[in-house]
């Protein structure tokens, strides 16, 4: 799906190769006897094939969201879901909010749980039943658990819900329920498949992260030709020689991409039939900065090529770096020796040097060096070896035996695995939110049942209502923070207001508010108002409700010249913190307080704080607030 380019623009697709796949997929589809297998058999094949296809050119980190935004579409053609339950669960959209209750609970996702018809008294029940809803929650993995008392019978989407409102999120076990266990496995893209369906007209793409370099596994094919950053005019030599040769080229694209696309155009049709091209490139880091040729993109087969993350992963990629010959050739007497030879090399310079992008500081280093210490030690190695706590290394095993031993006794990917407190997993389990914002941005504009010029109008109505006038410039003494207010204000209602024209007819739509419109239809920020405010990750109305208040309670300030004995800068209580117009400030029982950013003061800010003692009393002491001492 080309929706994928929302994501990284160097995602790109093209029908013919999906043609292809397809055709695969036909070929290999289990047969059956009756036309309802068939069918059914066909869609699996398709299904899987193209998934196949599809996250071998997709980081891991992406696959997820892919794989997700596939279940949604084929749930959702199926009938098996609701549109009103996946609209809730993309956007989350909490228009009111009350205190939570219980303190598992943010106050966000209290006012969440009961806002739809399917979960109504499900506030009731959390606050009537608070210990075994804790439980739940508190347990290590929450989306296995079934939901308390009959909360237990909601669907699968559903419960998706319910653990978004408490900060989980079950994507993986979600798509496993519903497309089968074989689309969240580990996979291992066969690189001489992929060789094999390459040719002159379809070159091979590695889509490259830092510290991997996938020339070895080409290397280990036929010759090579390199071309990279300052080679380019000797790289398109080499791949006019090599394209009537009939060798093959590495090419690490660089500031020949004007003449590539022509070149590889040519040579498609013109050279030796085992002709190969092979290109690599990172992707960039914003789409602004993407200038891959799309048509490059699209007829290339495309391979990510990053480090594996996980303990499986990792295990699965040693075990494919090798075979049974090679444990044939070197289980011998002296294996024992060589080994000790090898974790004493280990310990001496591994962990201190840095080698192919991954240790790149002192802090790589020393994580290095903490591990080998723990686990290559003679304590260690004395008794039974454990590679990780609660996975012991294997017995003496043939190559298949080291994979079913793995498949079967490594514990699942927990942070006790790698020594780690569970608390190290709660970031990533709330760090969903990412996910879901990028979902919906995926979606077309009208799949909600609802136009997206109606849904923008609904959004940019709410903003204009709630955004407030611009301060009085002529009545404030502290103009700086009012001026970036204003600024900002200026900017957010400018840009609203000629939407709302363009909506009309009565401006011409341009890029840019068709820009704007589909990130308001997400509910998303604009980079141009954030940039003059401040970095934020909450939508839209979050963001303009922190935009409005008109004050916090802050901490981490600390006092200097007033304290106890020997308290040189003791730490300040919870303090509320408000910006008002010079007209209402107070000026009885308070004192004009001086805030620093550090002990060597500088540039301040003032402050007025509330004191029943006067002005004399502080002022000679020198009382000052600092933000870091």
């Amino acid at each position: 799906s080309n929706s994928l380019g929302s994501i990284k623009p160097i995602y790109q697709f093209s029908l013919k190769a999906f043609n292809a796949v397809l055709h695969k997929a036909i070929k290999q589809a289990e047969k059956s006897g009756d036309i309802q297998g068939r069918i059914s058999n066909l869609t699996e094949a398709d299904r899987y094939s193209t998934f196949l296809f599809t996250s071998q050119e997709l980081f891991e980190k992406d696959k997820l969201i892919f794989l997700a935004e596939k279940a949604f579409q084929i749930l959702l053609r199926s009938k098996e879901i609701e549109l009103l339950e996946l609209d809730f669960l993309l956007q989350f959209r909490v228009e009111h909010t009350y205190k939570s209750p219980v303190g598992f609970l943010t106050t966000q996702s209290w006012s969440a749980v009961a806002v739809m018809d399917v979960f109504r008294g499900l506030d009731k029940d959390i606050e009537r039943s608070a210990k075994r809803w804790k439980k739940w929650v508190d347990s290590e993995c929450p989306e296995k658990e079934n939901l308390p008392q009959e909360w237990t019978n909601k669907s699968s989407l559903q419960k998706l819900i319910i653990l978004r409102c408490t900060f989980f999120h079950m994507y993986r076990n979600f798509v496993e329920e519903k497309l089968g266990s074989r689309y969240v496995e580990s996979t291992r893209m066969d690189f001489t498949k992929s060789y094999e369906e390459s040719s002159p007209a379809t070159p091979v793409f590695f889509i490259l992260s830092p510290g991997v370099e996938p020339l070895e596994d080409i290397e280990t094919l036929d010759k090579t030709h390199l071309g990279g950053q300052g080679q380019e005019t000797v790289a398109e030599a080499a791949l006019r020689k090599t394209g009537r040769r009939g060798h093959w080229n590495i090419h690490l694209v660089a500031k020949c991409l004007g003449t590539l696309e022509k070149l590889l155009e040519q040579y498609s049709e013109e050279s030796h039939p085992d002709f190969h091209v092979f290109i690599s490139a990172e992707p960039a880091p914003t789409p602004e900065e993407h200038i891959i040729p799309q048509e490059i993109l699209e007829y290339s087969i495309k391979i990510t090529s990053e480090p594996p993350t996980g303990m499986l992963d990792n295990l699965y990629a040693a075990l494919y770096s090798f075979h049974q010959d090679t444990l044939e050739l070197y289980l011998t007497e002296v294996f024992e020796f060589l080994l000790f030879l090898l974790t004493a090399f280990i310990l001496s310079s591994f962990g201190e040097i840095m080698y192919s992008g991954h240790n790149t500081d002192a802090w790589d280093c020393r994580v290095c060096c903490i591990y080998l210490q723990e686990f290559i030690s003679p304590p260690v190695v004395e008794g039974e070896l454990t590679v990780a706590p609660g996975f012991l290394a294997p017995p003496n095993l043939d190559y298949a035996g080291y994979h079913k031993y793995v498949d079967e006794m490594l514990p699942s990917e927990r942070p006790l695995l790698y020594g780690l407190h569970p608390n190290a997993e709660m970031e990533y389990l709330t760090r969903s939110y990412n996910l879901f914002k990028t979902l919906l941005e995926m979606q077309p504009m009208n799949s909600f049942g609802q136009s997206a010029e109606e849904k923008v109008k609904n959004v940019l109505d709410d903003t204009l209502e709630m955004l407030p006038k611009e301060f009085n410039m002529a009545e404030i003494m502290q103009k700086t923070t009012c001026e970036r207010m204003n600024l900002l204000l200026s900017k957010i209602h400018r840009s609203l207001t000629q939407l709302e024209l363009s909506l009309k007819g009565e401006l011409m739509f341009s890029l840019h508010m068709e820009l704007l419109q589909s990130i308001l239809f997400s509910e998303a920020v604009p980079d141009t108002w954030t940039k003059l405010a401040y970095p934020s990750t909450h939508s839209l109305a979050r963001w303009v409700t922190d935009l409005l208040m008109e004050g916090a309670c802050i901490c981490g300030l600390f006092m200097e010249a007033e304290a106890r004995l020997k308290e040189l800068t003791p730490a300040m209580p919870a303090t509320f913190l408000r910006a008002i117009s010079v007209d209402l400030r107070e000026t009885k029982n308070v004192f004009e307080c001086p805030v620093y950013k550090t002990k060597s003061r500088g540039q301040t800010y003032v402050w007025t704080l509330k004191s029943k003692e006067k002005p004399v009393k502080w002022v000679p002491a020198g009382v000052a607030l600092f933000l870091v001492v």
